[in-house]
């Protein structure tokens, strides 16, 4: 479903914040159409499309050339060229080259914590006033309110909109729960940060070191660490300030602790290094981890990988200490703001969130629309199309879409990722006891990175800047 590679370029976007130099100093695009909303033109256009790697580049590709077909029955003067995304581990730094460079594609897919980077570098249209002239609250409210806000914030506006929706959940080994005796995960589980939870309890039994076969694997990056935080009611960023960190208040410090426990005192969660490169999906498949978190982007892999060789199911995440979380992922279509035709990628943009274009994106990608009132449609299609998933609890993915929250990003977000990343690798994948103070540490600096690309770079007033070689 997800590419995993394209999702976990977000875990490290220290690269991306490399180009802001370049970006800065650049001359903001310019484009012949105001970003307001209007008429698109009569005149024969053709717009770029890069296609996402949502799932895979071929199948996006497939179904890019059939909405292609479709939407020109509609708008016969909009031709839409559906072309692949660059490789994902330079596709973001590409996509903004070809931004600065005047020749990127019109309409982008892409997700996260990227999308407001080029919108802060004044790249992407604002589509404020598009959504307000064309698409009503009835229609708005078809989609989770915290997925519908993330593609926002004050700095830049409205950057773009939904493209699908994933959200985390506990994929399980049914068969090795039954040969350890324990009980399948289920509403009732919870975690506690002195490690007395039913999870915890069920990844102890689970393990067995003599064995190099760990209990379970969860994602250490910002947003899988966001999740933990948020489950014991704390936050990477002030919620009433996005240049202050709080990452270093107790609520966030002891969830942190609490996976490091997991890791390396426990040992019952599989560590970064003892994957040895390997997806979720096939240690699991190798008997390595008898649960993971992760969303319905695996859904694919696990069909591909168990080929009927164990059984598997999945479930909602447990709960945490003050309430129940999980990811709500933000890949979304944007429009470059140097586009030859605003208007009319605005209209393509739009068509995306269609009933027709998600017809699609479910019958050929099995992706999960974004809009709320497409699950059940998902869920049969997906169902049918796939036999082996015709027994497993897909509610649990729209059940985790209520209570959902999105990777929270600070103003300056590369800046302050870059921080996070490292003090994550020295705690969390190499084992430094001293977790605490590491996280303390890099609340400190990503503070002092936010003051010092505010005063270089004011995103609202962007003024000019001397480079220099």
């Amino acid at each position: 479903m997800q590419s995993i590679s394209r999702r976990s370029f977000l875990r490290g976007v220290a690269g991306v914040g490399a180009m802001a130099v370049v970006a800065a100093c650049a001359a903001p695009a310019t484009s012949p159409a105001a970003s307001s909303a209007g008429a698109p033109s009569k005149a024969k256009i053709s717009l770029r499309w890069d296609v996402s790697d949502a799932t895979d580049v071929p199948v996006m590709m497939e179904m890019g050339k059939k909405a292609a077909a479709i939407f020109a029955e509609k708008f016969p003067n909009i031709e839409i060229v559906p072309e692949p995304p660059p490789p994902s581990d330079t596709a973001a730094q590409q996509i903004l080259t070809q931004m600065i460079g005047g020749n990127a594609p019109d309409i982008i897919g892409y997700c996260c914590d990227v999308l407001p980077f080029w919108a802060q570098k004044k790249q992407l249209v604002d589509m404020t006033p598009f959504v307000d002239k064309d698409m009503t609250k009835e229609q708005i409210a078809d989609y989770p309110k915290p997925h519908w806000d993330a593609f926002t914030n004050p700095h830049v506006g409205r950057y773009a909109l939904p493209m699908y929706m994933g959200t985390i959940v506990l994929y399980y080994n049914k068969d090795l729960f039954d040969a350890k005796g324990v009980a399948y995960p289920d509403k009732t589980w919870t975690w506690a940060l002195d490690g007395s939870g039913t999870y915890e309890d069920a990844a102890r039994k689970l393990t067995d070191e003599a064995k190099k076969a760990w209990a379970a694997s969860i994602g250490d990056g910002p947003d899988r660490l966001q999740q933990k935080i948020a489950g014991n009611g704390g936050h990477w960023v002030d919620p009433n300030d996005d240049t202050k960190s709080v990452f270093d208040q107790p609520a966030a410090l002891d969830a942190i602790q609490w996976l490091w426990d997991r890791l390396w005192k426990d040992k019952s969660f599989i560590n970064y290094n003892a994957m040895e490169k390997q997806g979720q999906a096939q240690l699991m498949s190798n008997g390595r981890i008898a649960m993971f978190e992760s969303g319905d982007w695996n859904l694919s892999p696990m069909v591909k990988t168990s080929g009927g060789k164990y059984k598997w199911d999945v479930a909602e995440l447990p709960k945490g200490p003050v309430q129940q979380n999980t990811l709500l992922t933000t890949d979304g279509w944007a429009i470059w703001k140097g586009s030859k035709g605003v208007q009319e990628s605005w209209e393509f943009a739009k068509w995306l969130q269609s009933d027709e274009w998600n017809d699609l994106l479910i019958s050929m990608g099995y992706l999960r629309p974004s809009r709320i009132s497409l699950f059940d449609k998902w869920k049969s299609t997906v169902s049918k199309a796939v036999p082996e998933l015709a027994d497993k609890n897909l509610d649990a993915f729209n059940e985790a879409a209520k209570y959902g929250t999105t990777l929270e990003l600070f103003q300056y977000n590369a800046e302050a990722n870059e921080i996070i990343v490292a003090a994550r690798d020295k705690a969390i994948r190499t084992g430094d006891p001293a977790v605490k103070d590491i996280f303390t540490e890099a609340a400190k600096k990503v503070n002092d990175a936010e003051v010092k690309a505010a005063q270089s770079a004011d995103i609202s007033n962007p003024v000019p800047c001397e480079c220099k070689a």
